[in-house]
């Protein structure tokens, strides 16, 4: 059996099974989509606000319109063209294919809003279904595997009016809709108020890291002036070249772009990996991305990643000069956008994907330092204090999505309930 085939024949069967009182439909029976504008920098026409690509990100809704580009049109505008409260607006195409089928949903629309022809608009009917409860709909496991594939068992490069109305959905009454609706928009607020939190943890960790490694404020205890030194004369280059095993599956690391500091990790067979070119990495050593360093990809290996491999896109170093630097110290500035500044003296090339990193001249970049190792490591033991709210608040956000997209997974698909007390208290079942 296809791909195409499996994937309709278990959508069709979860939908089958669909709770007492719920209704099947195609979507196309019950909404109404319209591709968005098309235009040209030479427009002379109305000047209208546009929704395009690239305001969706990971959004659900449009917060704020004062961010959207401003556009002329061919012609005069009809109002089918405009955005109204309640809409659905669609990524119809773009050059990153993860993004096609993102779903944002417009609350309340005060303004003239138009939307671009990479978007598609969709117009529920609210007698059978509920604006908001169709927004998390769409953004749930069901909906979404049937957009990505297409029906047709393989991922789409765009998406149409008619993949959109062919999506099998299985609703509820109005009433419990809009229940639904409220549960989640009730753990939606939660979601946010634990990114506000995250956000005010990572913005403290940021100033005290201007602050504390760049000398702006000092500990009382600490009297002694701050030193200069090159990079070469406190850092090393370590190599060790892997013996290569076709069949082994490596354990990889890489340091992620702009995100200080955070590593990704991923395991590949060695027949996977294109280079055939490897180096070890360990706990305390510092990496550059050759590749990525413009970007800010460059970090020091924590202690549970000891032993890990690393590309040989990477460079990796050791202290040279331990009583005076602490790696971890070097670690710190490499997330400063003085650093940034510094990497980028270093690389050159016309594109900013292809730069060269030259890393003679970082070596001879200079950097101030504490003069007393133990000021060096204070100002780290702060910062990773620092981080380690961050890292919780992360996770606290993390778990919140986690569960919420759980709870929404079961809700959407009716394997829970939403009922209605006399008290008007809302309660899952």
């Amino acid at each position: 059996m296809s791909p195409a085939h499996k994937l309709a024949n278990r959508i069709a069967t979860e939908i089958e099974m669909r709770p007492e009182g719920w209704a099947r439909y195609r979507l196309g029976e019950v909404a109404a989509f319209r591709n968005g504008l098309n235009y040209t920098r030479s427009d002379t026409g109305e000047a209208i606000k546009i929704v395009g690509v690239g305001d969706f990100k990971d959004r659900s809704q449009l917060e704020s319109t004062d961010q959207l580009a401003t556009v002329r049109i061919a012609g005069a505008l009809r109002e089918d063209d405009l955005l109204r409260s309640g809409d659905l607006l669609f990524v119809r195409s773009n050059g990153n294919k993860e993004l096609i089928g993102r779903c944002l949903f417009f609350s309340e629309v005060d303004e003239r809003l138009a939307f671009s022809g990479f978007t598609i608009r969709g117009r529920v009917n609210r007698s059978v279904l509920d604006p908001l409860f169709a927004s998390y709909l769409m953004r749930s496991p069901m909906v979404l595997d049937q957009l990505f594939q297409g029906g047709t068992g393989t991922n789409i490069s765009n998406l149409s009016q008619e993949i959109l109305a062919n999506v099998l959905i299985q609703v509820p009454s109005l009433t419990e809709q809009r229940r639904i609706s409220a549960v989640l928009a009730t753990w939606d607020a939660a979601i946010a108020k634990a990114d506000q939190l995250l956000q005010r943890s990572l913005e403290r960790r940021r100033g005290l890291t201007q602050e504390l490694v760049l000398g702006r404020r000092r500990f009382p205890q600490f009297r002694a002036p701050w030193q200069q030194c090159s990079f070469s004369e406190v850092l090393k280059e370590v190599k060790r070249p892997v013996e290569w095993d076709d069949d082994y599956e490596y354990p990889l690391i890489s340091v992620r772009r702009r995100s200080e500091g955070a590593f990704h990790r991923e395991t590949r067979k060695g027949s996977e990996i294109l280079t055939k070119k490897l180096n070890y990495a360990y706990g305390g050593e510092f990496l550059i991305s050759k590749m990525q360093v413009v970007h800010g990809a460059m970090a020091v290996v924590p202690a549970e990643l000891d032993g890990m491999f690393v590309s040989d896109s990477y460079l990796a170093f050791q202290s040279a000069r331990e009583d005076i630097v602490d790696i971890n110290f070097i670690g710190w500035l490499s997330t400063t956008p003085q650093m940034y500044k510094a990497v980028r003296r270093c690389s050159y090339g016309v594109h900013i994907e292809k730069m060269t990193f030259d890393l003679g001249m970082f070596l001879h970049e200079k950097l101030q330092v504490p003069a007393e190792i133990t000021e060096q490591k204070l100002i780290c033991d702060v910062l990773e204090s620092a981080q380690a709210e961050v890292d919780s608040a992360a996770n606290h956000l993390e778990l919140l999505k986690k569960e919420k997209a759980a709870l929404m997974s079961n809700l959407l698909s009716g394997k829970r309930r939403v009922k209605q007390h006399t008290s008007e208290t809302e309660s899952l079942t």
